[in-house]
């Protein structure tokens, strides 16, 4: 199981650069099993708040999430000391990679790179905050948009829809003032087919002797796609922009339009209400563009496939019109963290587990007070079936 690769935690295991009041993290080896079903598995997340399940990895749910340390300029050799240490790891993870050959034969020297990189500053919690976390991630939104590629910011309204379920309370409180924001993203090539596919059946229906010339329906031969994605970041970092290197290939490779949300962002909201946006993306695609929803595909990655998963169930339950179809990449949708691969994987997975009450936690910062009462919601992990 792949997390985040926006997620900075763990423990430092260089003895002169570990903060003398970070916990370690405590390894304990766990007994073989035989290996369950995925059904199996999920059954004993059939209702909410039942217990946590024996395999789990996430340490008490009731123990209080840290607050980061405040900045000294006395502090100020450790981050000098990191860098050189992580240089120093990089050019071997390099060096090893030429010679040796990589961990896995399906990388190349760009993901030998990328987990030299995050594996290291993962170790040292203890030097970031979200904050400075959004801040280097936000980096990325600045890469120029592609000559062969269009994006489109876009604001709407959410308006409340009369949700049942788990939003009832969160619709209710709506009174359409507040905005989300997202942006279209279309390859130019993939733009410049659908208007002309839409010229020539605006042609078509404006000499049919059958239309009524009160009527603006456009009846295109090719059904047109459209991909509602939620980006990954741990769900406390990231955004549109940021997945652009994602989104742009994707538009290409589907040969659709994407509109990609900017949910709201943890801690400063709380699940449900990432879900919340995204039913209300989803909402304003069906109901307000008139976008068919069988022509509707929902992706994401990381911490946005798990909450693509959460929105297909979430319409699932409650008798809503469902999307043609999801796309899951790398999905974060365990919080428990109980899947074996853990351990199985963790020589080449990107970032470690978080600690316990770590202030970088995701699942503390995402479910923050409702720990207990969501850890364990089949909205976050449940049944898929259906």
């Amino acid at each position: 199981m792949t997390w985040p690769m926006s997620l900075l935690t763990g423990s430092c295991n260089n003895k002169e650069l570990e903060d003398t009041e970070q916990p370690k993290a405590e390894v304990q080896s766990r007994p073989q099993s035989a290996p369950q079903a995925p059904k199996d598995l999920l059954r004993h997340y059939a209702a909410p708040g039942v217990p946590l399940p024996p395999s789990a990895r996430i340490g008490d749910p009731k123990l209080k999430q840290r607050e980061r340390e405040p900045f000294r300029l006395t502090s100020l050799w450790k981050y000098g000391a990191f860098a050189a240490w992580k240089a120093s790891d990089l050019v071997s993870a390099v060096v090893s990679h030429q010679l040796r050959g990589p961990l896995k034969k399906s990388w190349g020297i760009q993901m030998t790179i990328l987990t030299c990189i995050m594996r290291d500053v993962s170790r040292h919690s203890h030097l970031a905050d979200i904050a400075m976390i959004r801040l280097v991630m936000g980096i990325s939104g600045l890469v120029p948009v592609p000559s062969d590629a269009l994006v489109t910011p876009v604001t709407f309204q959410v308006r409340p829809r009369g949700l049942r379920g788990i939003l009832a309370d969160f619709d209710a409180a709506e009174d359409g003032s507040r905005e989300l924001f997202g942006e279209w993203v279309v390859g130019k090539r993939t733009w410049r087919r659908i208007q002309a596919e839409r010229r020539a059946a605006k042609r078509e229906t404006s000499g049919s002797t059958s239309s009524s010339p009160h009527t603006n329906t456009i009846h295109l031969k090719r059904r047109e796609r459209v991909v509602l994605y939620l980006h990954g970041g741990a769900y406390y970092t990231s955004s549109a922009a940021t997945h652009r290197l994602i989104t742009i290939p994707l538009s290409k490779s589907l040969d659709a339009r994407l509109f990609v949300l900017d949910y709201r962002l943890a801690p400063e909201t709380r699940f449900p209400g990432p879900l919340h946006d995204a039913v209300s993306a989803y909402f304003r695609l069906i109901f307000d563009l008139q976008i068919p929803h069988n022509d509707i595909l929902v992706a994401g990655d990381s911490a946005g496939g798990g909450l693509t998963l959460a929105l297909l169930m979430y319409l699932r339950d409650n008798g809503y019109p469902l999307p043609g179809g999801g796309i899951l990449l790398s999905p974060w949708v365990d919080l428990t963290m109980s899947c074996d691969s853990w351990e199985s994987n963790a020589q080449f997975d990107v970032v470690p587990p978080p600690l316990p009450g770590d202030h970088l936690n995701p699942i503390a910062c995402y479910l923050g007070e409702h720990m207990e009462k969501y850890l364990t919601h089949p909205r976050g992990l449940g049944s898929a079936e259906g």
